[in-house]
C-alpha cells in the first residue's frame, strides 16, 4: 500500500504535545484562501510524493528516543490526512502497535465513516474550525461547514481527545459574531485544549487579509475563557 505525502517534519512542536513526526498528506477537499500549505492541496502526486509504507515507517522510527522522552509521537496531517482513509488507517496501526502516541490533525471535511475507522487507533484529535458562518466558510474554502460542524459534534460523543483548533485571520473571521460562534463550540464540545492559530503572510499579504493584531487576540482568548476551562494557547 502506497500514500501520497507532500512533507514528512521531522523534530515537530506544533502539531500535538511533545516532539513528533509530522506527515503531511497529500490532497485536500478545502480550498483555504489563506492556506499555508498550498502544495498539499491538490489530490495529484507530483515526483518523490508517493511513499509505501515501510518508507514512512523507517523514517519515523528513527525519533523514537525523543518520542519517548518528551511525551511526543506521530501526527498525521495535510492537505486532509482523512481523505487518504486506507492508507492511514493502516499506518496509524503500526505506529500503535509500536506504542506511539497518534494525532490527527483534520478539517473534519471527511465521512464519518471514515473517523470511525480510526476513532479506536487515535489518541489525539487536532479539529480545526475555520469560519462559523455557512455562506462565508463555502467563499473562503470552497466547502460548507455542515459536515464539519456534524462530525466535530459526534466526534465529542464518542469522548475523543480533542484540542479544537481556531486559525484567526485579519479581516475575515476577528468579528464579535463569530467569536461568539468559537465560544458555543467551546461550550457545547469536550474538549482539552484551545489553539488559536493566527495567520502569518508568509508571502506577503494577500487581498483582504492580514495578521490579526495583539489586541484583537487578546480579546478573543478573554472571550473565549469565559466558555471553556481548558487551556488556551496562541499558536500551534
Amino acid at each position: 500500500m502506497t500514500g501520497n505525502v507532500f512533507n514528512i517534519q521531522r523534530f515537530s512542536i506544533h502539531n500535538g504535545p511533545g516532539i513528533r513526526t509530522t506527515v503531511f498528506f497529500k490532497g485536500c477537499p478545502l480550498s483555504c484562501v489563506w492556506c499555508h500549505n498550498s502544495e498539499g492541496l491538490d489530490f495529484a502526486p507530483s515526483a518523490g510524493q508517493i511513499f509505501s509504507m515501510a518508507d514512512i515507517m523507517q523514517i519515523i522510527q528513527r525519533d523514537s528516543v525523543f518520542y519517548e522522552e518528551s511525551g511526543g509521537g506521530v501526527t498525521f496531517s495535510g492537505g486532509e490526512c482523512m481523505a487518504q482513509i486506507d492508507f492511514l488507517a493502516e499506518l496509524a496501526q503500526q505506529c500503535k502497535n509500536m506504542g506511539l502516541h497518534v494525532t490527527i490533525d483534520t478539517s473534519g471535511h471527511v465521512p464519518w465513516q471514515n473517523f470511525k475507522r480510526i476513532l479506536n487507533i487515535c489518541d489525539l484529535f487536532l479539529y480545526d474550525i475555520k469560519i462559523t458562518e455557512p455562506v462565508l466558510h463555502k467563499k473562503m474554502t470552497g466547502q460548507g461547514n455542515n459536515l464539519i460542524m456534524e462530525n466535530l459534534e459526534k466526534l465529542s460523543k464518542t469522548n475523543a481527545k480533542i484540542w479544537l483548533r481556531f486559525p484567526i485571520i485579519g479581516e475575515i473571521n476577528t468579528d464579535l459574531r463569530h467569536v461568539k460562534e468559537l465560544s458555543k463550540v467551546c461550550r457545547n464540545i469536550k474538549h482539552e485544549q484551545v489553539n488559536l492559530l493566527p495567520y502569518h503572510a508568509m508571502a506577503g499579504k494577500m487581498q483582504g487579509m492580514r495578521p490579526p493584531t495583539a489586541t484583537e487576540l487578546a480579546e478573543i482568548k478573554n472571550q473565549l475563557m469565559k466558555a471553556t476551562n481548558a487551556k488556551i494557547i496562541v499558536g500551534g
